[in-house]
């Protein structure tokens, strides 16, 4: 288990009237401003109707370049901003919102199937991500695009789960057996699979950290408090379970590919619960409970300093002690920035990518699976003989 920082008297790095200042001015700081206009119209999406022809270049390839474009489409259709915005960018408007039905028929058809493959197996069956967002019909993912659905079952039940999935057509996307066995020796998850004739993707998870990493979260606690979701086979992490995962997979997973949407659900998770009775009071016992303050003292000051995410002062208070003393703080905070807001995607960025790689491979993993051969061999292709070797 990893150390967290001592708990000192020095000043903390959030100011009193931090949460109350606008997403200009929190933002000020950055050096890119197609960035600073895309966080501004995240925060208001009305905004998109002020934006010139020649801000919408710059602001489309953004939108687009995060993945946040499908879901500022619908909210702009919501906010019934179609006709006070730019004739060509209706097309682009339409095309996005066909995408997004198309994209919430296939997931709905995808979770039935998975439904009625899974109708006979005794564990509860978890969904996680973007599969719950939208069984739960969260306002913040309409028009979310997935490209996969993230299912968690006991680690006990995996046998029965694959064998009933791939009974119905699924099939393990991993042909490489030194690949396959990494996964199932040290990741959270079995090789991804896919179905033979929908091309359907499915992550079948057994815990949410890999096994490689420093921090140990027992799964058990999470497949506990699950919520059901009446008249469906399947159930939800609690609600601040669902935080501190959506803060875990982008702050400890270090999937920033798509960080800023990362960062969206998050946001958008604790605006919906962070208004239900002891919600807060809950997350700061449930996040030490998990093993998981870390990520969480990551997460939270990035979703308030990035998208204005109100969150009690007291909560950051407790947040900014769980925070680790090394690498410096400061340092972590200008990596998450250039992680998390790129710049405009027509110009090379090898900065970001450098903080990407970094926080991809940050935390070192533990010593046992750096002994393992399976864990290199999985990295050095050399030492993998299955593996196809490059003419």
């Amino acid at each position: 288990m990893e150390t967290e920082a001592p708990l000192t008297d020095k000043p903390l790095r959030l100011a009193d009237d931090f949460a109350q200042r606008s997403i200009a001015d929190r933002t000020s700081d950055l050096t890119f401003p197609a960035g600073r206009m895309l966080l501004e119209i995240i925060a208001e999406p009305r905004r998109m109707a002020d934006l010139t022809l020649a801000e919408w270049d710059g602001f489309l390839r953004m939108a687009m370049w995060t993945g946040l474009w499908p879901q500022l489409t619908m909210q702009a259709r919501r906010l019934g901003l179609e006709t006070e915005l730019p004739h060509p960018i209706l097309p682009h408007l339409q095309a996005t919102a066909n995408l997004a039905a198309a994209c919430e028929r296939s997931m709905n058809w995808e979770r039935d199937r998975l439904g009625v493959a899974l109708q006979n197996v005794g564990p509860p069956i978890i969904l996680l991500k973007g599969a719950a967002y939208a069984l739960c019909r969260f306002p913040f993912a309409e028009g979310r695009l997935s490209s996969d659905m993230d299912v968690l079952v006991p680690a006990a039940a995996l046998p029965q789960v694959e064998a009933a999935l791939m009974e119905h057509g699924w099939r393990a996307d991993e042909e490489n057996p030194l690949d396959a066995a990494y996964f199932r020796r040290w990741l959270h998850e079995i090789p991804p699979l896919h179905h033979e004739t929908r091309g359907t993707l499915i992550d079948l998870h057994h815990t949410i950290l890999p096994l490689t990493d420093r921090l140990r979260v027992n799964p058990q606690l999470l497949l506990d408090a699950a919520v059901p979701i009446a008249n469906t086979p399947f159930s939800v992490l609690a609600p601040v379970d669902m935080v501190i995962h959506a803060a875990t997979h982008l702050f400890r997973n270090g999937d920033f590919s798509l960080g800023l949407r990362g960062l969206c659900d998050l946001d958008g998770l604790l605006r919906i619960f962070g208004q239900t009775d002891r919600f807060w009071e809950d997350l700061l016992q449930r996040a030490p409970q998990l093993d998981l303050t870390i990520p969480c003292s990551h997460a939270l000051p990035c979703a308030v300093r990035y998208l204005g995410t109100p969150i009690p002062r007291e909560v950051l208070e407790q947040v900014e002690l769980w925070r680790p003393g090394w690498p410096p703080p400061r340092v972590l905070d200008w990596l998450f920035e250039r992680a998390l807001i790129p710049r405009d995607p027509l110009e090379r960025d090898p900065v970001r990518k450098l903080a990407i790689w970094w926080l991809q491979f940050w935390p070192p993993p533990r010593w046992r699976a750096v002994f393992s051969w399976l864990f290199w061999s999985k990295r050095i292709a050399g030492l993998n003989p299955f593996r196809p070797r490059q003419p």
